[in-house]
């Protein structure tokens, strides 16, 4: 009988250890986050299973990439995982980075790009005109998709240079929580041959 209490005891003291943590782990992965540069655990707050709450991303330039890129590799190309984030969260999708985090080294090269674009793996870059010298290696980058790639008219959009990540707003000037730095604009480029 004693043997049946301890064991009891034991099973009780673990169940209660593991109960709370993992009901909150279980709230957690059901009201996700609706900061992404600074995750949390469940706050109390419901945003319910599946919803993106806090994602920026262009809904227009995101229909227009679902349609167009359907037997590409990558949905996109973008400067830095601040423009792609948002739209890997959103897709699920893999999204192309050219230059490396916080502008410490490029990824891929201008040669790399195009031979992605003849393999079938990429065809739009999401692209501003001011990355001709502001991120380190990039001006090879912004000559070839000037060269190479065509202008996607109505799908315009502004992109913060230096908060993480910030995904696209359509207004210069928009007040986006947490962002700092200037607007870019940026342009779709379609690369397709």
């Amino acid at each position: 009988m004693g043997q049946w209490i301890s064991a009891s005891g034991v099973t009780c003291l673990t169940i209660a250890l593991l109960l709370s943590p993992g009901i909150w782990a279980g709230l957690t992965n059901v009201n996700p986050s609706t900061n992404q540069a600074i995750p949390s655990a469940y706050d109390g707050h419901s945003t319910g299973p599946g919803k993106l709450s806090g994602l920026l991303v262009d809904s227009a330039l995101l229909n227009y990439l679902h349609e167009n890129t359907k037997g590409n590799k990558y949905l996109m190309a973008v400067p830095s995982s601040m423009q792609g984030a948002d739209y890997v969260l959103a897709t699920s999708r893999p999204v192309l980075y050219i230059d490396g985090f916080s502008s410490a080294g490029q990824v891929v090269s201008s040669d790399q790009l195009g031979e992605m674009v003849s393999a079938g793996e990429l065809r739009n870059i999401y692209w501003g005109a001011g990355f001709t010298g502001g991120l380190k290696g990039t001006r090879g980058v912004s000559d070839w998709v000037k060269s190479s790639c065509k202008v996607v008219p109505g799908f315009e959009t502004q992109t913060y240079l230096s908060s993480v990540p910030d995904g696209t707003v359509n207004e210069v000037g928009s007040n986006v929580p947490g962002t700092f730095g200037y607007l870019l604009p940026m342009s779709l480029y379609d690369c397709k041959s």
